[in-house]
């Protein structure tokens, strides 16, 4: 991206004190924690040891998302600047924005699909520091889909023809290295003396994610019957089930804690037969282990044999 700047620091080493102007155009990054690129833009202003955010915008590309929709979302508010590294904040979102894609899968995310959230008239909040910070707000979810692989599989099979064999590594060293702040990690700098760490900018990235820190205050709304949940319980057999939802629940903690009730329609199970579901999915807990409540139905028809009338349909319902 390109950065212009005009900023004038006065004032003690210890004690800097910051006036001007920064803008950041046509800038580009791939956000890891959810494998999706987005562009960057913005204008900040410079106020003392606090750095104003008088218009900022990310933006996901039409062409990641399955309905082309122009993803845009835009802050305001203002940050610390303390010991030249950012400090605490206090910013507001609005807008939408693609969250999850089929690319997901790569990160560390427990779901995949296509997933576009709109937050309300007044926004999302988000406060505090990199180390520790706070979500909160209303978030609208429609036309969007979420695929939930299957948490739990098989990998082994022992056969009776089989010598077990455990290997016992007793070379191996392992070394524990101190974890240091995040702030220092990503910006490289000390976070008490405000120094330069070069082993930290050696670093490729930082083992935990700013993201980590994020503690979750959501309300989130499916409305629209547009929003499609897959939940696959074995992939081997194919068992899952396809819904469309609708309900409200809210996010809190780490953002795997949800709590609420969706009911679906549309929906249908597949477990050997393809069978036609409606119900209820409760959370009240981890969101890969919800409560389902799921009344599964199959018809078909097949032919009978009556020695006194010869073939005749016959219907089946399970």
């Amino acid at each position: 991206g390109i950065m212009k700047c005009n900023v004038k620091v006065a004032g003690l080493p210890s004690d800097p004190d910051y006036s001007g102007t920064l803008t950041i155009d046509s800038s580009a990054f791939l956000f890891v924690p959810n494998y999706i690129s987005y562009t960057f833009a913005g204008q900040f202003q410079f106020q003392g040891d606090r750095i104003k955010v008088k218009d900022a915008v990310v933006q996901s590309r039409p062409l990641d998302d399955q309905f082309r929709r122009q993803g845009l979302i835009r802050f305001t508010g203002d940050f610390a600047l303390r010991d030249f590294k950012p400090g605490d904040f206090n910013l507001t979102a609005k807008g939408g924005l693609l969250v999850v894609r089929e690319t997901t899968r790569k990160s560390s995310l427990s779901v995949f699909g296509n997933l576009f959230v709109e937050t309300g008239s007044n926004g999302l909040h988000y406060t505090g520091e990199v180390e520790q910070s706070l979500l909160k707000g209303y978030v609208l979810v429609q036309n969007s889909s979420l695929i939930f692989p299957p948490t739990q599989q098989v990998v082994n099979e022992e056969l009776s023809n089989t010598v077990p064999v455990r290997d016992v590594d007793d070379t191996t060293k392992v070394t524990v290295q101190q974890a240091r702040p995040l702030a220092e990690r990503y910006f490289g700098v000390d976070s008490e003396m405000g120094q330069l760490n070069a082993q930290a900018n050696k670093e490729e990235q930082p083992a935990k994610s700013f993201v980590d820190g994020i503690r979750y205050d959501l309300d989130i709304e499916c409305a629209g019957g547009n929003a499609q949940i897959k939940m696959v319980f074995n992939s081997a057999t194919s068992e899952e089930l396809v819904a469309n939802i609708n309900g409200k629940f809210s996010m809190a903690e780490d953002g795997r804690r949800w709590v609420g009730t969706m009911t679906i329609d549309r929906a249908y199970y597949r477990f050997i037969k393809q069978f036609n579901a409606d119900g209820t999915i409760k959370y009240s807990g981890d969101f890969l282990n919800p409560e389902l409540d799921i009344t599964a139905k199959y018809e078909g028809v097949r032919a009978s044999v009556d020695s006194a009338s010869g073939n005749r349909p016959e219907k089946i319902v399970v």
